[in-house]
């Protein structure tokens, strides 16, 4: 064999070995960082509960709030510098308490609910996201009751966003009768399903594809059957401008992305929610 040949084949032995190298330390280095930012998220969900422990046993006559933790897979959020289960925190709000009956006008009794949530979202050392998510039950039209939770969570969130950290990104859904979490037969399954959920956690997108993943589950699709709607549920994003010479603060919203909803007919074919 040529010097020359000896040469290359050299060259291409210490090429691969150090591509291998480098594939080795990348993962490495990769997965320090991953680790570190899951060890930190862990941390935040376990500093965020022991804030909504503390808020709700010292606000004992402000009942109502149901407090849940979920671990969401990678398979489900999808988001890619995430490569593990990702926490987030639901805090459900049941009835109509928030409202007048046909009304998404914010009832003044109601205020003191929503100024624990202030507090709770304010403990937030770090950007967070922050989800509202209205629904009804299926008295009625359901475009009316679509356009009704738009503006109910709307609200809301026109109210949250001015006294909360500019850092806490907020997002609101408005599902209507579409996401019911049981039948709507009698009036304790339509109670039920009158509510107001709040979701807090790390990414964005990780709440909204854990809320799209629900709203499309098999229990979801055959409690919504095969009604058809005339709207599609919209994320709309809420941020705050503040005047610097008067301190006015002016909240904007902006739609993005609109939910793409399965129904009980679809429930045999593989579902496709992104």
């Amino acid at each position: 064999m040529s010097f020359l040949a000896i040469a290359v084949i050299k060259i291409l032995r210490l090429c691969l070995t150090t591509n291998i190298l480098a594939l080795v330390l990348c993962r490495v280095v990769l997965s320090d960082g991953s680790d570190t930012l899951e060890q930190d998220i862990q941390e935040r969900l376990h500093l965020r509960i022991e804030a909504i422990n503390a808020i709700l046993s010292a606000n004992r006559d402000q009942v109502g709030f149901t407090v849940s933790t979920y671990n969401v897979s990678h398979d489900i959020h999808k988001v890619d510098e995430l490569p593990f289960d990702v926490p987030i925190t639901h805090i459900t709000y049941q009835g109509e308490v928030f409202f007048e009956f046909d009304s998404y006008v914010l009832k003044e009794v109601s205020l003191a609910n929503l100024d624990l949530l202030i507090e709770i979202v304010g403990r937030e050392q770090h950007p967070t996201s922050f989800f509202i998510v209205g629904h009804t039950d299926d008295q009625g039209d359901d475009l009316y009751n679509h356009s009704l939770s738009i503006k109910r969570a709307g609200n809301v969130a026109e109210y949250l966003v001015p006294k909360i950290p500019a850092a806490i990104n907020v997002s609101t859904i408005g599902f209507g009768e579409a996401f019911p979490v049981t039948d709507n037969i009698n009036e304790h399954g339509r109670e039920l399903n009158r509510r107001v959920e709040f979701f807090i956690g790390y990414h964005r997108d990780v709440i909204k594809n854990w809320i799209i993943d629900q709203a499309n589950s098999e229990r979801t699709r055959e409690l919504r059957g095969n009604k058809s709607f005339e709207q599609s549920p919209v994320i709309v994003d809420f941020n705050k401008e503040e005047d610097s010479k008067t301190g006015k603060i002016t909240v904007l919203r902006k739609e993005t992305d609109r939910i793409r909803l399965k129904f009980a007919k679809n429930l045999k074919k593989k579902i496709k929610t992104y």
